[in-house]
């Protein structure tokens, strides 16, 4: 019931801008509605990216499809959503966007990584038909260099302009204090889908989180999403570390609640997003490729981690080199911020002057 009514929003919102002179962006693919502060805050990065235009998110069904293909609006902009999606999940949405409103513009959407999927039952990059999708796009920006290289296999090129969440960033100056350092965490569970297994992931933070107490270190915990609450509630029980900041659709609220830590280490790749746009210095324990992809493009896989060869002892140290080299981490990272903020907002206004030509 709940998808049907979304779907019915987004034809009334589309009807009702059918006969305007507003050029709309058809957000194909991803997940704006559910309880997930990244998946929102990608959404109200386009928002912001695209302002004045109205954005309409196509979920591919049959209801919408069957009605855009008879009411046709000829000034739309068909845009692959932010996200990991060109993947084996979002095929559908993308041939379906394409076929009914043409070739698909791709600004800072991620691409999946064969390297850890191949070996997952039943998956499937399905590079042939990607590379049919994407063949005619007229602009292909990508959120990092190891999505660009995926490309690049199946004969696609692109560029890097950055994960569209950091169009959101608010650069500040920072220092560190000499004493009561707050240490935000996230931990995350993924159907299973984890690097060296949630069990392991879920161990590893129950260590840390009980060696920074121990150090002295204030903690509190970010959960992004519901399905996060309960495994983060368990390590927290385990070791008295019981501040919870659940933070599900506001990245404002999110801001302002990250703002106030001196370090983060996460493990979803928009927690750690957010933080970094506050200019919070942040570990990557990184569950997944994608989480690598992002801060590579940011120039800090150097505090990225695999969740497969993570432990205490290494993370405390690349800990305490941030802390050694804190003005210098801040420093660079808000130059990148502003770098993928001005590429990205030229994007998005490329995109547009390309439709008005």
């Amino acid at each position: 019931m709940q998808k049907f009514k979304l779907t019915m929003y987004s034809v009334y919102q589309y009807l009702r801008h059918l006969f305007s002179r507003k050029r709309i962006i058809m957000y194909i693919g991803g997940y704006p509605n559910i309880s997930n502060v990244g998946d929102v805050a990608l959404f109200n990065a386009y928002e912001k990216l695209f302002i004045g235009h109205p954005i309409i998110h196509f979920r591919g069904g049959r209801i919408e499809s069957f009605l855009y293909s008879i009411y046709k609006k000829a000034d739309i902009v068909p845009l692959l959503a932010g996200g990991t999606l060109i993947n084996h999940m979002c095929l559908r949405e993308a041939k379906k966007g394409k076929e009914i409103f043409g070739p698909l513009y791709v600004l800072g959407t991620g691409v999946a990584q064969t390297s850890y999927w191949a070996n997952r039952e039943g998956y499937s990059l399905q590079e042939t038909e990607w590379k049919e999708v994407l063949k005619d796009s007229p602009f292909i920006g990508v959120r990092g260099p190891l999505s660009m290289e995926q490309l690049i296999k199946i004969g696609i090129s692109s560029k890097v302009i950055g994960d569209p969440v950091l169009y959101l960033s608010r650069p500040l100056e920072r220092s560190l204090s000499d004493n009561d350092l707050t240490v935000g965490l996230n931990v995350g569970s993924s159907l299973g889908n984890v690097q060296g297994g949630e069990e392991n992931l879920k161990r590893f933070f129950q260590e840390l989180a009980q060696t920074l107490k121990d150090r002295g270190y204030q903690i509190i915990w970010f959960v992004v999403c519901p399905e996060d609450l309960t495994i983060t509630e368990e390590i927290a029980r385990l070791t008295d570390t019981k501040t919870i900041e659940k933070v599900y659709l506001s990245y404002e609220e999110y801001f302002n609640k990250v703002h106030g830590c001196d370090l983060f280490v996460g493990t979803k790749l928009h927690s750690i997003c957010l933080a970094l746009c506050v200019s919070v210095p942040s570990i990557m324990i990184e569950y997944r490729p994608k989480c690598r992809d992002f801060m590579m493009s940011l120039e800090l896989d150097n505090y990225s981690v695999t969740t497969e060869s993570c432990n205490t002892e290494n993370l405390m140290s690349v800990l305490d080199n941030i802390k050694t080299n804190y003005s210098s981490y801040v420093k660079n990272l808000n130059s990148h911020l502003a770098h993928y903020q001005k590429i990205l907002k030229t994007s998005a206004e490329a995109i547009i002057k390309k439709e008005d030509d």
